[in-house]
């Protein structure tokens, strides 16, 4: 099975510290989830999964460089979250990432606050990070570039060359909202709801990926 909303921060490349894991963890907490222990976490190097708890997750993966860990959540029911701060491979951007499966945010009746749900844990990650995301996206797995093409890519976004308000959720820096404006990047569209971060802005276009709307009643 395979994740099908991911939202993903796009980051300088920064060295992995503990602080950046505990951090990002203690923020998955403080909304209402809980590591999921049974399932474990995994080490990016050499993507063994591990089984321990969540302060020996916290401990290796600062050590490494970056990993996965999994969240128990009462409405989500479970999201992973990707800690990888520096550069892999052809990558030339850092990036820290949530992965969960939609069954309840289809729901006509259980999307709407399941979706809020996953939001709030994203805007506190932003918000906690002491190096702010150059940008962020999040949607239906299917919507995104990995799946669509290539734009955004790490080149794109090193140069704020992003496309505006593509997604169901869209993060903006301090440095994209200069260059933009941010009347430009809250765009009056039916719908469209706008968030200040700390040092960027979140415009969500919807209640929940518009993919996911195919069964509700028009409203």
């Amino acid at each position: 099975m395979t994740e099908d909303i991911i939202i993903k921060f796009f980051t300088k490349p920064r060295k992995m510290e503990f602080s950046l894991v505990k951090s990002v963890v203690d923020n998955c907490i403080s909304n209402n989830s809980t590591y999921a222990e049974d399932r474990g976490y995994t080490i990016l190097k050499n993507y063994e999964n591990r089984k321990g708890t969540i302060e020996e997750a916290i401990d290796t993966l600062s050590k490494d460089a970056g990993g996965w860990l999994s969240f128990n959540h009462d409405t989500l029911y479970l999201y992973h979250i990707s800690i990888e701060p520096q550069k892999i491979e052809k990558r030339k951007l850092g990036n820290i990432g949530i992965s969960t499966y939609g069954g309840n945010i289809a729901d006509e009746e259980r999307g709407p606050k399941t979706s809020e749900q996953l939001i709030n844990i994203a805007k506190s990650i932003w918000n906690s990070l002491d190096k702010k995301p150059i940008y962020g996206y999040g949607d239906d797995v299917y919507n995104l570039p990995i799946e669509t093409g290539p734009h955004p890519n790490d080149d794109d976004i090193i140069a704020l060359d992003i496309p505006i308000n593509k997604f169901w959720l869209n993060f903006y820096s301090k440095d994209i909202i200069e260059k933009f404006g941010e009347d430009a990047l809250r765009e009056k569209e039916k719908g469209y709801r706008t968030e200040k971060l700390n040092d960027g802005l979140l415009v969500i276009t919807d209640v929940v990926p518009t993919s996911y709307k195919g069964g509700w009643k028009e409203k």
